[in-house]
């Protein structure tokens, strides 16, 4: 896993892809694990919990790149008023226009509705300059409720050759994800963990085998009724490890046979994480707003700052690399 500090809220984010392979054709096949301590806690980001009824996922905080769907808003009972799309990865886009004619600013993509002769929608898609596409057709209504999600069902290359996402529903009325076939027909396959909580089932991805044989695993803590992502081993068996803090559940070491890496984390109003790597070096990220009292404006440690500036080059400019 690699990790970043996304300035300038200081949200510690984190990216593993476990397992990848490229088919002889079609789109590579990459199953990629998103952490975010800020964003995580949202449920555009951590989608496991939609209108108060649980369906598939990671873990508190955490994301991948297979779990994608479609909420269209409706909140006059006549056409949309907007469509919210909830992206591989985390995150989310609002897009106001569904005949795929007007790009979406940030991200150049286009939105379309797919309709039967009745009118009624049955799927949407997302269109990509490149002439690729990211089909939605995997209908889902919720119990309770009147608008359905509509679940990532292909990715499609520009030549129309397809990653597909095959889904069923459990015992309880949840969706899974059960299959990813890539564009040659191979056959990847997913597996879950149930947990009983409070306020229902709770069901998370625990492994994942690939058509070769190769095993990706997710450990979660049970006990914890949350689940939470404490390991994972990837498709070449290197294990990576996640331990959390008390404060909001926010990740404090992540262990690699490489070494670890520690995450100290500001208390609550503040903005500031100091990271120490493997190697004893340390990096601090820190936000300071008016009124934001929990970090001193003033940094009053001065045995790590530099009493020396670096010489200058031959070019006589100075430079850090020196």
């Amino acid at each position: 896993p690699t990790w970043t500090v996304r300035e300038p809220w200081c949200d510690l984010c984190l990216v593993d892809e476990p397992l990848a392979y490229q088919p002889a054709t079609g789109p590579r096949i990459s199953f990629k694990l998103f952490y975010s301590e800020i964003y995580g806690d949202d449920s555009n980001w951590n989608p496991y919990n939609i209108y108060n009824c649980n369906v598939f996922g990671i873990s508190p905080k955490w994301n991948c790149s297979w779990i994608s769907y479609i909420l269209p808003n409706n909140s006059a009972g006549g056409p949309y008023d907007s469509v919210t799309l909830c992206p591989p990865g985390g995150g989310r886009r609002e897009y106001t226009n569904f005949d795929g004619t007007v790009p979406d600013p940030d991200t150049n993509t286009r939105m379309l509705v797919e309709t039967n002769v009745s009118g009624e929608t049955v799927g949407f898609k997302v269109l990509y300059p490149s002439g690729a596409e990211d089909i939605y057709e995997y209908i889902w209504l919720a119990p309770g409720q009147e608008q359905s999600l509509y679940y990532l069902t292909q990715q499609m290359d520009s030549r129309g050759r397809a990653t597909t996402f095959i889904y069923t529903i459990n015992n309880d009325g949840i969706p899974l994800l059960q299959h990813v076939i890539d564009a040659d027909g191979k056959t990847n396959i997913l597996s879950y963990i149930h947990i009983d909580t409070t306020w229902g089932p709770l069901v998370l991805i625990s492994q994942i085998t690939d058509p070769y044989g190769h095993v990706v695993t997710l450990n979660h803590n049970i006990s914890d009724l949350d689940g939470t992502l404490t390991n994972v081993v990837d498709a070449a068996g290197i294990p990576s490890s996640f331990v959390y803090g008390s404060y909001y559940g926010a990740l404090t070491h992540l262990i690699t046979p490489y070494g670890t890496n520690s995450f100290s984390h500001g208390p609550s109003g503040s903005r500031f994480v100091v990271v120490t790597e493997p190697n004893g070096s340390h990096q601090m990220f820190y936000y300071v707003a008016e009124g934001l009292t929990a970090v001193p404006e003033v940094y009053t440690d001065t045995g790590n700052v530099p009493t020396n500036r670096p010489a200058d080059n031959a070019q006589g400019t100075n430079t850090l690399d020196n």
